[in-house]
């Protein structure tokens, strides 16, 4: 056992370097910081929420009570009566959507009853089994008709069917008619987007050889030493010049430990990867090896994941917050479903770390220059929204009762035009959308690595 004093955040750390999972890696024994630092801390979520400072922990506490509830809820429910679940963390309530208005007393049985009175019913015109059939009806008839669109799905908070659909269409002969059909229940937004290149997510993220207008020369800063790669780091194509993120060490069903991030990273540029740590951002420079692409596909699902090759990198179940002087790196405890509702951050190359809230899940895009169709996605409202080359980063949620621990949520895909109710005019990024982990996961058969303790 050696003790590292890590001066610059101010903190002692007790590390124990094991073998683990077949890598050598440390584990956090112990972590001292002072009152002062959790303040510190909650500053920044409390700007990064819009919450007061000393909301921040009480609200968190409460959301992570309610994820809970929500979960041990969602087995119970019959779709032919349910119309789906959100959560409000500030005023510490769950609302659950059925056609009745009342919560069934056989369901309350599995709930503690100190949690009853955070459970409040909400009748709606809708259940999850009808919205479903006419989201399913629209698909076909977007597929049929090539129709020219956005975004559609679910919004769980209103109980109705939003869709974003291209100006021009606005009398197709073949929507309109069906538009008709469900006056209620389908909310159609018309906009006019002029998309660039700027605005797209599989526009080569951000090209890492252009500085200034100018083509500058590239030059490899290897280490001889261990170099810990964290969700939020940057990697680097050699040969295309695409900066995308890490997002969470996995491992596969033989065994094998991997690295997901975004699908559109990864397609047609097989490697090798690079390690491009946060402050090589703005130079030509770039780390150690990483690995190569394993995996990855750009629809209907954006996800992939590389290999660890390099022989001086190091994989972990930490999150990268080095903007942070007290707390670095996040640590990754476990997973968790964030539903409408929920706060959650994520972290990224180029724009770091934000936090903002869940607005949509379950949504199907368009994404606008390639013409790929992407489903499953959560949509995600930020003060500060990630941008190109923040792609296959972390989505995570605090847990309630530390500044350092997380529970992974998802995997950024990009940004997308949504318009819903209460939203602002859409623009072309609005939103930020991911892929959740519950659905990417199962999918790839990958099992999140987290720390024994």
């Amino acid at each position: 056992m050696r003790i590292i004093n890590m001066n610059r955040y101010n903190i002692q750390l007790k590390i124990l370097a094991v073998f683990l999972l077949g890598f050598p890696f440390c584990f956090i024994i112990s972590t001292h910081a002072s009152g002062l630092y959790n303040d510190m801390q909650m500053q920044s979520l409390a700007k990064a929420f819009n919450l007061p400072v000393n909301k921040v922990g009480i609200v968190l506490e409460q959301q992570s009570n309610l994820l809970s509830i929500n979960q041990q809820i969602l087995s119970l429910l019959n779709e032919d009566n349910f119309a789906g679940s959100y959560i409000d963390p500030v005023s510490n309530r769950i609302y659950i959507n059925t056609l009745s208005g009342e919560i069934l007393p056989d369901m309350l049985t599995h709930i503690s009853s100190d949690n009853h009175n955070l459970i409040q019913a909400v009748k709606v015109n809708y259940s999850l089994t009808t919205l479903n059939k006419v989201k399913n009806e629209l698909a076909e008839v977007i597929k049929q008709h090539d129709i020219s669109f956005y975004a559609f799905g679910v919004d769980i908070k209103h109980n109705n069917l939003i869709a974003t659909i291209a100006q021009n269409m606005s009398n197709n002969p073949f929507l309109k008619p069906f538009i008709n059909k469900y006056p209620e229940l389908l909310n159609v937004s018309y906009v006019n987007l002029n998309y660039t290149k700027n605005y797209t997510k599989k526009s080569k993220e951000i090209n890492d050889k252009v500085f200034n207008n100018t083509i500058t020369k590239n030059t490899h800063l290897h280490s001889r030493d261990q170099v810990l790669l964290s969700g939020g780091d940057g990697i680097r194509n050699l040969d295309s010049y695409v900066l995308c993120s890490l997002g969470f060490w996995c491992k596969t069903s033989s065994g094998d430990n991997v690295l997901t991030t975004a699908g559109h990273c990864l397609v047609n540029s097989e490697g090798p990867w690079y390690h491009k740590p946060w402050n090589l951002k703005g130079t030509p420079n770039y780390g150690n090896l990483i690995g190569y692409k394993i995996s990855a596909v750009n629809q209907p699902t954006d996800f992939g994941y590389i290999s660890i090759a390099g022989l001086n990198v190091l994989p972990s179940f930490y999150i990268q917050n080095s903007d942070d002087p007290v707390y670095p790196l996040l640590k990754i405890k476990g997973r968790v479903d964030a539903g409408v509702g929920a706060f959650i951050c994520r972290s990224g190359f180029n724009t770091h770390f934000g936090c903002g809230s869940v607005v949509l899940t379950g949504q199907t895009l368009k994404e606008e220059q390639t013409g790929e169709i992407l489903s499953n996605l959560d949509a995600v409202v930020f003060l500060n929204p990630p941008q190109e080359g923040d792609s296959g980063g972390p989505y995570f949620a605090f847990e309630s009762d530390s500044s350092v621990n997380v529970k992974a949520v998802g995997t950024h895909v990009g940004r997308s035009c949504i318009q819903y109710s209460g939203s602002p005019i859409c623009t072309p990024t609005n939103v930020a959308v991911m892929h959740p982990l519950s659905y990417t996961l199962p999918l790839y058969d990958l099992r999140l690595v987290v720390p024994f303790n």
